[in-house]
């Protein structure tokens, strides 16, 4: 059986130093915050200030934080992988109509040409 005093030993075994970055800025500068009944996470970077979500948990807490960094990562994969599909759906469609409907092709491949830039965007991010 686990006493109170071995809970709260644990808990506050738990440091900052199990948190990955912000996922906005990579800042290791972290604070884990609580109010009454929650606890969450906080960049205390100057320019970023984000949060993480909130849990009843300081461990919680810190699992939220550092799962929320891999989901945003898979997110931007599904995401870089939608913006390819668009892509060659669309250039698959400007080469089917170039010389079909003229109004239509430029429109086309106006819209190619940005999905372009999106996906360009993705693979190298502008500083």
């Amino acid at each position: 059986m686990t006493s109170e005093q071995d809970v709260v030993g644990n808990l506050a075994a738990l440091s900052e130093a199990q948190l990955l970055p912000c996922p906005w800025c990579e800042s290791t500068c972290l604070h884990l915050q609580h109010t009454d009944t929650r606890w969450f996470v906080e960049c205390h970077e100057l320019l970023c200030l984000a949060d993480g979500p909130t849990r009843p948990t300081k461990k919680e807490a810190i699992t939220a934080w550092n799962t929320r960094a891999e989901a945003a990562e898979a997110q931007v994969a599904r995401l870089k992988a939608l913006v390819k599909e668009l892509a060659d759906d669309l250039e698959a469609e400007v080469q089917d109509r170039w010389g079909y409907d003229e109004r239509l092709a430029h429109k086309l491949k106006r819209d190619m040409d940005v999905v372009v830039r999106a996906r360009g965007e993705l693979e190298e991010p502008s500083q």
